[in-house]
């Protein structure tokens, strides 16, 4: 995460690493020194404007060792010319101000798409079903959370009405006492990278 010093830097650094190690730059410069000694990542959030210089640039120079993974900057900016840059470096923009639950959404697509977690979150959430009691369109909603949907595809994929998603996701909300569904993805989420580790730990 390549974010000026701030609150919202800490804020946003907590949420990610309880899903994966996160790695905080505060500069463009610090940024260089830790792309240059990681070899694996699992997705870049970039602040475009840095204090000592801009996060598309860095990007720029960076992307092509990392070509794939996934890619969000943080802007305030409508500007074209900024947004043709971020396209040609396939990557997406959340717009200022802009909520932790986007953030969190980033970071819970970033680590369902990792080989290691991928095997094992219909494990996860069958156990995550049992413990809270969840009903069949309840963890087919929460499944398609993880795998990035958002409201608009979520009613189209499962082809109902907004009102019954409202409700069903009220309901989901209510049992697992998260304000947000992307809350309940990363609970779903930590099991399985739980699951993951305990593998490696245990051949």
């Amino acid at each position: 995460m390549v974010e000026d010093v701030g609150p919202e830097a800490a804020h946003y650094a907590r949420s990610l690493s309880q899903l994966r190690p996160t790695v905080v730059a505060n500069t463009r410069r610090e940024a260089h020194r830790a792309l240059h000694s990681h070899h694996h990542w699992s997705g870049f959030l970039v602040d475009i404007g840095l204090p000592d210089g801009c996060g598309l640039d860095l990007m720029e120079r960076w992307r092509p060792r990392f070509p794939s993974v996934p890619l969000v900057f943080e802007t305030g900016s409508r500007d074209p010319a900024i947004v043709n840059r971020i396209y040609r470096l396939q990557g997406r923009y959340l717009l200022k101000p802009f909520d932790l639950a986007d953030v969190v959404a980033f970071g819970v697509r970033c680590a369902a798409a990792e080989s290691d977690v991928r095997p094992r979150i219909a494990a996860a959430l069958e156990e995550f079903t049992r413990t809270y009691g969840l009903t069949a369109s309840e963890a087919d909603i929460l499944l398609l959370v993880i795998d990035g949907l958002d409201h608009s595809a979520i009613l189209r994929k499962r082809g109902i009405k907004l009102n019954t998603l409202k409700s069903e996701i009220r309901g989901l909300l209510r049992k697992l006492d998260v304000p947000w569904l992307e809350s309940a993805a990363l609970k779903v989420l930590r099991i399985a990278i739980r699951q993951s580790e305990s593998r490696d730990h245990h051949p």
